[in-house]
């Protein structure tokens, strides 16, 4: 038979794969059967070399040999299998992956060797479906790839802290009173986020980030700061500036 390459998980004995010798013939005999021995190296387990060595011999002893060699390499390409997941932003707005987490029993015929993935790190800006792909490879460099989508979650609530209630007294004849140093005390998020105020009471109104420098009428206004994040996470505090 002619020179074959099997692959690592064939059986090199089924000579249905290999090859068998068909047209045995003698100048005297017939029926006639070739018989074969193996000498094997396999100091590269991924590379197997099998020198087989096929025999004629007829009923008066004569013999003829001929040298077929087999090759038993690792051909086929491992199997990549993804899942998908959801993965949570931490307290810095960053959360890591690994091959693992996306791999879903990932498999090879022979040996699989490492996988990696073409994304590993996922910020605020992330937040949401992404698309990542997983490659996995064999110990004979066989590659394969699939690809998985990371759902990129921020169920962390941004926080903030308003000051205490403010009592103040206008001038004499005056109906009003502008007040400063009312910024939040705290905000706190690992994503993006923007402050927001509104008032209630004596004095009506909203706006951005700061409410210090407003003039506030006679009376109770209850002040409320809002902050929202980028991903729809919010908190809120009040207090109440009474002029």
């Amino acid at each position: 038979p002619p020179d074959i390459v099997i692959d690592c998980d064939e059986d090199p004995d089924n000579l249905a794969l290999t090859g068998d010798v068909t047209d045995e013939a003698d100048n005297c005999d017939v029926g006639l059967d070739a018989s074969y021995s193996d000498v094997v190296d396999s100091s590269d387990p991924f590379n197997i070399q099998i020198i087989r060595s096929w025999i004629l011999t007829d009923n008066s002893s004569n013999s003829t040999i001929q040298v077929q060699m087999i090759s038993q390499q690792d051909l086929t390409p491992p199997v990549a299998i993804c899942q998908n997941i959801t993965a949570e932003l931490d307290g810095t707005g960053h959360v890591s992956i690994t091959a693992a987490d996306i791999d879903n029993g990932s498999s090879d015929n022979c040996l699989l060797d490492t996988m990696w993935l073409a994304t590993y790190d996922f910020y605020c800006a992330d937040t949401g479906l992404n698309t990542v792909i997983l490659t996995v490879e064999d110990v004979c460099g066989n590659q394969s790839s699939c690809s998985a989508t990371v759902t990129v979650e921020d169920n962390i609530v941004p926080g903030i802290t308003c000051p205490g209630d403010i009592v103040e007294t206008a001038a004499a004849g005056n109906c009003s009173l502008v007040v400063n140093n009312i910024a939040p005390s705290s905000v706190t998020g690992n994503c993006t986020s923007q402050v927001t105020y509104r008032f209630e009471g004596a004095t009506t109104g909203s706006g951005l980030s700061d409410a210090s420098g407003t003039s506030f009428g006679k009376g109770v206004t209850t002040v409320w700061y809002i902050i929202r994040d980028q991903n729809g996470n919010a908190d809120s505090c009040s207090f109440d500036v009474t002029i």
